[in-house]
């Protein structure tokens, strides 16, 4: 459950082209103006490898216990734990190597993935032909497959080959497709899928009439998505304050959050999220029982509330009570729960607001789950941290890790 860079600079992309009058952004991901100070510092991160031969950008996502990468050639690897085949690698059981070592372990051979999301216990995945794979855990539908049963390795959602974006959430998922339209499905009792009813689905079904939607970003049991007009908008959850809408009643239909339209980037949480100003704010609503907003509090906003005075931030990842996010200048700051070191400042202490993450100013992306946090640098090396149960930090051990650690991939 987080963010990457190469997400936040296309939704830059679009809101410039809307700033210049263009009915769409320009075809090309590259960037050759600058209209926020924001968008600069993006380019200042992406500046390192820009210039690259990289097939894609690489993306990380962190699940449950469970972390899964795409790297800059395109192909797919996992680790941690497999108990419901998240992994994805055709075993039901917990990666054990020689020396019960937990490493990644590379699902399949292609070199076509895109970008990933992952849920609790199952794993989504975007091709280059705009085709949707989705396996492990599918008692709700979660996959997309029109079954409930677990899959092991990748399996095809539909047909459909105009798929752009994906989330995952607990036993449920959201995805994006090139004419702006938004699909869900899998477990809906809380609303969670945005379709007006609490009928779990086995297959997409399409979220309203919109095709202005351009981010999306899945929860526990809420979605958060961002309009091409910088509007937010939320549905799911009907117990407390996570949709940001002013209330605490829920919605089975998208309700907008506040009246702004400035909104550039947004992640959800389990019980929380946060959102991107294009001035380089961040806001926060939601449970805050651990600091998790990052409002120097530990009382919940049922809207948006402003972390600190920064406004230099380039993204954000939410996960169960803590958060992370990265600025222009590539530094790391996390703040929330901190039991099992998940903020990776050298303690277990709660961090109520913002605390760097060591000196490094080359982080790149930042991925969040329940109790870990994973992040890419410029370099191209991956880095974990917290909780460790399931080997899902990657570092060849099962403990706990209270400051970044690489994660250790096999020779190729």
């Amino acid at each position: 459950m987080g963010y990457d860079l190469a997400a936040f600079k296309g939704n830059q992309e679009y809101l410039s082209a809307l700033q210049r009058g263009a009915d769409e952004p320009a075809g090309s991901i590259r960037i050759y103006f600058v209209f926020s100070s924001l968008l600069l510092c993006a380019l200042c991160v992406f500046a390192v490898l820009e210039g690259s031969s990289f097939a894609v950008t690489p993306k990380i996502a962190a699940g449950w216990d469970h972390t899964v990468m795409v790297k800059a050639d395109g192909s797919l690897w996992a680790w941690g734990w497999n108990q419901s085949g998240q992994l994805g690698d055709g075993s039901p059981t917990n990666r054990l190597p020689a020396f019960d070592n937990f490493v990644p372990v590379r699902i399949g051979p292609e070199n076509s993935w895109t970008s990933i999301a992952t849920g609790y216990f199952h794993t989504v995945a975007l091709k280059s032909d705009g085709s949707l794979w989705a396996w492990g855990n599918n008692q709700y539908g979660s996959l997309g497959d029109g079954t409930t049963t677990n899959r092991l390795t990748p399996v095809r959602i539909g047909t459909d080959t105009d798929w752009i974006s994906v989330a995952a959430g607990y036993d449920y998922t959201t995805a994006l497709k090139s004419d702006g339209t938004v699909w869900s499905w899998g477990h809906n009792n809380f609303g969670q899928l945005g379709d007006g009813t609490t009928t779990d689905r086995l297959a997409p079904v399409r979220i309203g009439i919109d095709n202005r939607w351009r981010a999306i970003a899945s929860g526990d049991v809420h979605t958060v998505a961002l309009k091409s007009d910088g509007t937010l908008w939320s549905w799911g959850c009907f117990t407390d304050t996570r949709l940001g809408d002013s209330k605490t009643t829920g919605s089975l239909t998208p309700v907008r959050i506040g009246t702004d339209t400035d909104w550039v980037s947004v992640a959800a949480g389990y019980y929380h999220s946060i959102a991107l100003k294009s001035d380089g704010t961040l806001w926060a609503w939601g449970n805050n029982r651990f600091g998790s907003l990052g409002d120097g509090t530990t009382t919940s906003r049922p809207a948006p509330v402003r972390i600190g005075t920064d406004t230099t931030w380039v993204f954000v990842a939410t996960g169960g009570y803590h958060s992370a996010a990265l600025k222009s200048d590539g530094a790391l700051w996390g703040w929330g729960s901190n039991y099992f070191g998940e903020l990776g400042d050298g303690t277990t202490t709660n961090r109520e607001t913002p605390v760097r993450i060591g000196t490094d100013t080359t982080w790149f992306s930042v991925a969040t789950s329940w109790n870990h946090t994973v992040a890419l640098k410029s370099d191209g090396t991956l880095w974990a941290w917290g909780w460790n149960a399931h080997a899902q930090l990657g570092d060849d051990s099962k403990t706990d890790r209270q400051v970044p650690v690489q994660v250790l991939f096999p020779r190729q």
